[in-house]
């Protein structure tokens, strides 16, 4: 994540003059270590939830059977985490973590979802849902 940072924020300091923001990348990278520690037991429920089961009932009515059962389990699994997880656990998490850490108060931290939040989400389902 920290790589990833500096890509993003090399591409800003070449347009703007601005200096590399440590607080920022040391704020992605905390965030990311404790979201993975979140992520290592919230995987498995996932799992455990996203058998294939819903979607193959749903897909039936379609002529679309039980053959696929593990294509619909990963979907089930790709939907609970990018529609459930993502927006209502995730992002709020990650917006409020970064902007503590990053020296923001509740209303810039707030400000700053409302104009990343959508855009990054978006990035985010096209990469995982192609």
């Amino acid at each position: 994540m920290v790589m990833g940072d500096y890509l993003a924020q090399a591409k800003d300091m070449r347009k703007s003059g601005k200096q590399y923001d440590v607080s920022r990348a040391a704020s992605f990278a905390a965030f990311d270590s404790c979201y993975r520690l979140f992520q290592h037991n919230i995987i498995p429920f996932i799992i455990k939830l996203g058998q294939g089961n819903v979607f193959a009932s749903a897909f039936s009515m379609v002529g679309i059977g039980k053959e696929s059962i593990a294509f619909f389990a990963a979907m089930e699994r790709t939907f609970l985490y990018q529609f459930i997880l993502i927006p209502f656990v995730y992002y709020p998490v990650f917006f409020t973590f970064t902007g503590f850490m990053q020296g923001l108060n509740a209303r810039e931290s707030l400000d700053r979802a409302k104009v990343t939040f959508l855009p990054c989400w978006k990035r985010n389902l096209i990469f995982w849902i192609p």
